[in-house]
């Protein structure tokens, strides 16, 4: 699962605690990762792992198919497709533990989105978006609010929002970005690290220079580049409370504070994983591919994303084998 802080110490709030400022050659992971294919629903044939729950106890997959558009994984077995949309592309982006998924919808032959939201009764909702504009649904949380953006197929930068749960419309967030994440105290965080708090209707701002994301709900990840590649960790007050030096893209996290992420300086990041100070290469038959794409690590070591072929991306879980 996504989880806390990734150091051996305690991290309080105020604490600031840095990790190396240099990395040794990339280690050796202690053993050989062996990737199984997640199961594929009748009328697909191939699946790409996008989002997860806390726990990864729920998985969300984007499917090429005939029939289908989406997959929800629980415990990794099939819970539900999710049906197509009539001459249309529709991208899964986010689930909650209800099983929720919101996402867009893309009509053919058009540049313009629709973002909706998907219960268990595999009836698409669209959300309000105004007239003559398009808008994504990114990520939900379990309350059932829904950050994402709307924009002008036009051009021009986008505007975040919340579609709250329960109230009709939706809330506009500060500044022109894309609301990326949305924590269970309803917290919203935008690529360039605003952090909206919902209930009061104040913000804070994160450095600016990275690339922000949210892992296990609630914890914030920032990647940059200050003498080197590194990735930062910061509460939603703006503290900062770890540097793992060498990081480029932050995936996920377990309760064992072991990271999971893309790390190096190659021109491509190098799925890794930071243990005992320092970054460690995944040592793999398939290797997870952790430049833009969804990964995560469980709590039992399982890693969860996606290697490519020549076909494209499969979803896939990896399995140590000492």
């Amino acid at each position: 699962m996504f989880a806390t802080a990734v150091l051996t110490v305690s991290l309080g709030l105020g604490t600031v605690v840095s990790g190396p400022q240099a990395v040794a050659a990339p280690a050796t992971a202690p053993c050989q990762y062996v990737a199984a294919d997640l199961p594929l629903p009748a009328g697909a044939y191939s699946a790409t792992l996008v989002a997860g729950t806390a726990d990864s106890r729920l998985l969300l997959g984007e499917l090429s198919g005939w029939t289908v558009s989406g997959v929800i994984w629980q415990d990794g077995t099939i819970l539900r497709s999710m049906p197509g949309v009539p001459d249309s592309r529709v991208y899964p982006t986010g689930i909650n533990n209800d099983a929720v998924v919101v996402g867009h919808v893309q009509k053919n032959n058009t540049n313009v989105h629709a973002a909706f939201r998907l219960t268990g009764e595999n009836t698409y909702t669209y959300l309000t978006t105004p007239a003559g504009h398009g808008s994504w649904a990114r990520a939900v949380n379990d309350a059932g609010d829904i950050a994402g953006e709307i924009y002008s197929p036009s051009g021009g930068f986008p505007t975040p929002v919340v579609w709250e749960a329960g109230k009709p419309g939706y809330t506009t967030i500060p500044g022109q970005s894309l609301a990326i994440a949305i924590s269970p105290d309803r917290k919203v965080l935008t690529r360039e690290g605003l952090v909206y708090d919902l209930n009061t209707g104040t913000s804070l701002q994160l450095p600016l220079g990275s690339s922000y994301s949210m892992l296990d709900g609630n914890r914030i990840f920032g990647a940059g580049y200050s003498n080197g590649y590194e990735i930062t960790e910061w509460t939603a007050l703006g503290q900062q409370v770890g540097v793992y030096a060498g990081g480029r893209t932050p995936k996920g996290v377990n309760k064992q504070n072991t990271v999971f992420a893309g790390f190096g300086q190659e021109i491509d990041p190098v799925a890794g994983l930071w243990t005992n100070g320092g970054w460690a290469a995944v040592q793999a038959d398939k290797l997870p591919q952790v430049s833009w794409e969804y990964a995560d690590i469980t709590d039992d070591g399982v890693l969860l994303g996606n290697y490519r072929t020549s076909s494209g991306l499969h979803a896939a879980s990896w399995v140590c084998a000492p």
